[in-house]
């Protein structure tokens, strides 16, 4: 939660109709983002739910929701109270804020200060968004490199090593002091992530198994949940090695377990890790496919690797980890797999010991205590009836689904997946959906949805710049220029990289 000072701007707004005097001719303005961001320079008004933003290019309006923090050159704040009450007490030099009396000087000096210590943690930030710059530090149980800002890579860290003694006390697993911690490197954005770590062109994050490990993943600013999920897959392949770093964890259960952490997430407020959460995409997905009248076979799913492990894999993890009856022997089976002298293992890859699927079932039945294939049904069965009363925790869905789907490659089921998330609430959508959407599209109906992408984002100079050279395509030149000239202005960045842009390279 954004500490209360950080928000005293908007709340004045709202409690006692704050006005604002335009900027001094002294000092710079400085808007300050909830993802970390800062702009600084232009002209700025505090307007009713929003801040105006004065570019040369054009002028932006800021929601409210995306701003930590607003501090205008040379302003001293200013309220009209609005009864006989809040009129009293500010004569005497307080205002009601949250509920509460504060110093109007108290509230002053104090958001200031804030802000500016958020203005210079942006600065230093800016000094370290290259690689060869990285941050490097150690917590608890992991070495970092990042080129995010500080506050953000703080919240992974403590929940890294939140996940970390979780796992540990559920596993009874410890790290070899003899091996350095895991080294997590953490870049700022996909493209940094993929030019400097040599990912793939699909990969989201990945963790190698060998030597001393190395874990690379990136932060998606347009979607930080997603960005803790991925971080939090990938961790837990770590995790799966320290019960045995001979042992090849199948396909299922080992990336099922992974999804099932991996939905886990940091509560700001409680300043704990909350476990055994619903994957909102995962759900949607099996949803999806249930609708269609496929359902996986849990023969099939525990024997033959398949991207249902993923998915369909996640819920019946999902199952047996919340119920006590069941968490207690799978747990037996999971840890059995690398350690049980009974359990029939081979050498395979990188000379590690693998189990095929069919003992991988032989040893799951033994240790769930199903003795035939009447009782395999009966557990499969309880599993369907479990997926059918998952709740979503959260709105959009479809979304997530259609999310799944794009980055499984599926375009078209991906498209009508968007299109029906938008018809059922259009208002909930992020602006990354009506991006993802737009770039399945053409015509009017791209601009369309590149528009309401930067309406929800404006201050994302992608989703401008992507804009602008769609409106210069149709012929659209006023428009156009000025959206290309607010993407460069807001991402200056994006003046040298925009020929670089994937979206762009058709011109």
């Amino acid at each position: 939660m954004l500490h209360r000072t950080l928000r005293c701007l908007a709340v004045f707004a709202a409690a006692c109709a704050l006005f604002l005097p335009a900027a001094g001719a002294q000092g710079e303005n400085y808007l300050i983002l909830r993802d970390g961001r800062i702009v600084r320079g232009p002209a700025m008004e505090q307007k009713e739910g929003f801040v105006e933003v004065h570019f040369k290019a054009g002028t932006v309006q800021v929601p409210d929701a995306l701003v930590s923090g607003l501090l205008l050159a040379g302003q001293e704040l200013q309220f009209e109270p609005k009864t006989d009450e809040e009129r009293a007490q500010l004569e005497k030099g307080f205002v009601k804020v949250d509920g509460r009396w504060e110093r109007v000087r108290n509230l002053r000096l104090e958001a200031e200060k804030r802000a500016k210590e958020q203005i210079a943690a942006a600065e230093d930030a800016a000094k370290h968004n290259e690689w060869r710059f990285a941050y490097e530090e150690e917590s608890k149980h992991f070495r970092w490199k990042y080129t995010v800002p500080k506050f953000i890579a703080e919240r992974y860290k403590r929940a890294a090593d939140a996940y970390f003694e979780i796992f540990a006390r559920d596993w009874k697993v410890q790290r070899d002091k003899k091996k350095p911690k895991l080294m997590v490197n953490f870049f700022s954005n996909r493209k940094e992530f993929h030019r400097t770590s040599g990912a793939p062109g699909g990969a989201l994050a990945y963790f190698m198994f060998l030597g001393n490990y190395d874990l690379c993943a990136f932060y998606d600013r347009t979607d930080p949940v997603f960005t803790e999920q991925v971080l939090f897959h990938e961790i837990g392949h770590y995790l799966h090695k320290l019960i045995d770093e001979d042992f090849n964890y199948p396909h299922w259960p080992g990336e099922s377990l992974c999804e099932y952490y991996g939905g886990a997430t940091w509560n700001d407020e409680t300043k704990k890790l909350e476990v055994g959460l619903i994957q909102n995409g995962r759900l949607a997905t099996i949803r999806g496919d249930m609708a269609s009248g496929n359902k996986i076979a849990l023969r099939h799913m525990i024997t033959t690797e398949g991207f249902e492990d993923y998915t369909w894999g996640w819920s019946f993890v999902h199952m047996l980890m919340e119920d006590p009856k069941h968490a207690k022997n799978f747990r037996k089976f999971f840890l059995g797999l690398a350690t049980d002298k009974t359990v029939k293992r081979e050498r395979g890859g990188m000379n590690l010991k693998d189990v095929d699927g069919d003992e991988v079932l032989r040893y799951f039945m033994q240790c769930m205590g199903l003795k035939d294939e009447a009782a395999l049904k009966a557990l499969e069965d309880e599993w369907y009836r479990y997926i059918e009363a998952l709740q979503f925790d959260g709105e959009n869905a479809k979304v997530w689904e259609a999310q799944t789907a794009q980055r499984l490659g599926d375009r078209k089921r991906a498209q009508r997946l968007f299109e029906e998330a938008f018809k059922e609430n259009e208002a909930a959508a992020p602006p990354k959906a009506h991006y993802d959407y737009a770039l399945m599209v053409t015509g009017e109906k791209r601009l369309e949805h590149l528009r309401k992408a930067v309406a929800k984002a404006p201050l994302d100079g992608t989703y401008r710049m992507v804009l602008g050279k769609d409106l210069l395509r149709a012929k659209q030149k006023e428009e156009g220029e000025r959206e290309v000239a607010l993407a460069i202005e807001i991402e200056p960045g994006l003046a040298a990289a925009a020929a670089d842009l994937d979206i762009l390279l058709d011109d």
